[in-house]
C-alpha cells in the first residue's frame, strides 16, 4: 500500500528548476518520473565521563541531499531542446513540490526551496540514457549550499 501524505499520492508531486547565473532565466519544469530529497545535519559525538556508559551524540548545521529523475520527451518539450545541466555546477534553484495542482506555474502545495537567493543547489553524477526504443531519460544527483525552506500552505 502507497504511503499517503497529507490525502494526497506521489501521482502530483513536481518539480522546478531554474540556473540562477543567467538572470532571464524562468523556473522550468522537469517531467519527473521520481525525485528524492533528504535533510542531514553534522553529527557530532559528545560522550564523555558523564555519559553513563552511552554513546550520546549532537548535532550542527544542515543540509539537504537529493536525485531526480526525469524524461525529455522532444514531442512535448515546447522549446525542443533537453534542459541544460551540466554536473559540478553551483548555480541552480529548486522547488520541489510532494503534491501540487495542474498548471504551468509554480503552485501551492507541500515544497522543499532552495530559493537561489540565499541558498543553491549543486549538481553531480549527471547520467543521461538514450535508448534505442524509448524517451530519453537523464538522473543527477544534488546537495544544497546555504539555506532552504519547507513550504506548507496554511489550510483554507
Amino acid at each position: 500500500m502507497p504511503v499517503v501524505i497529507n490525502g494526497k499520492d506521489g501521482k502530483s508531486g513536481r518539480l522546478f528548476i531554474k540556473n540562477i547565473t543567467d538572470s532571464a532565466t524562468e523556473y522550468t519544469e522537469l517531467c519527473i518520473t521520481s525525485h528524492t530529497t533528504r535533510e542531514l545535519a553534522k553529527e557530532f559525538e559528545t560522550t564523555g565521563s558523564k555519559s553513563a556508559g552511552y554513546d550520546e551524540f549532537g548535532y550542527g548545521n544542515s543540509h539537504l541531499e537529493g536525485s531526480i529523475t526525469a524524461q525529455w520527451i522532444s514531442t512535448l518539450n515546447p522549446l525542443d531542446e533537453a534542459p541544460f545541466l551540466r554536473s559540478g555546477k553551483s548555480n541552480y534553484a529548486i522547488k520541489a513540490y510532494l503534491h501540487s495542482a495542474a498548471g504551468t506555474d509554480l503552485e501551492d502545495g507541500d515544497a522543499i526551496n532552495v530559493d537561489g537567493t540565499t541558498g543553491h543547489i549543486n549538481l553531480n553524477n549527471l547520467e543521461v540514457s538514450v535508448p534505442a526504443d524509448g524517451v530519453v531519460e537523464y538522473k543527477f544527483d544534488w546537495k544544497s549550499s546555504g539555506s532552504y525552506t519547507f513550504t506548507t500552505p496554511t489550510p483554507a
